[in-house]
């Protein structure tokens, strides 16, 4: 039985993570990287009191929404991008339709487009060859 009994503990040792490979929760320690980010903490300095790399304190300050940090190895002063507000596709800031002259893939003829899929004009559209290749199914294309 000693045998089996030293067996057991060999497998629990094996199995068993060691103390310095466990680590809290980032629950228990999203508390204090906060308070680290904002007294200006290094993401090093914070990784090593937290026992985590520092990829993953800053992915995890990126999920808490903390503000943006430059990374290692930018360059500083880089370009100051002001985002557009959203605006629905196809809209002007002012919300009208803005259209945009493309020719048509058929006749091609230019044609004021309203979206950027929109590669066919409204009289091809309406033809006749066109009706009818948009109600094939591709197996009926394929196979002709």
């Amino acid at each position: 039985m000693n045998n089996d009994d030293d067996k057991t503990e060999l497998i629990e040792e094996a199995y068993s993570p060691s103390p310095a490979l466990q680590t809290q929760s980032w629950k228990d320690q999203d508390i204090l990287l906060k308070k680290m980010w904002f007294q200006g903490a290094t993401q090093q300095e914070i990784a090593e009191t937290l026992n985590r790399s520092p990829q993953a304190v800053m992915t995890r300050a990126a999920r808490l929404g903390l503000p943006r940090r430059m990374a290692s190895g930018r360059k500083v002063g880089g370009k100051n991008v002001q985002h557009k507000p959203y605006t629905k596709r196809g809209t002007s800031d002012t919300g009208t339709q803005k259209y945009i002259e493309r020719i048509c893939l058929m006749c091609l003829k230019k044609f004021g487009s309203v979206g950027k899929f929109n590669r066919i004009c409204s009289d091809c559209k309406e033809s006749r060859d066109y009706r009818i290749a948009a109600s094939l199914s591709e197996v009926q294309i394929i196979s002709s």
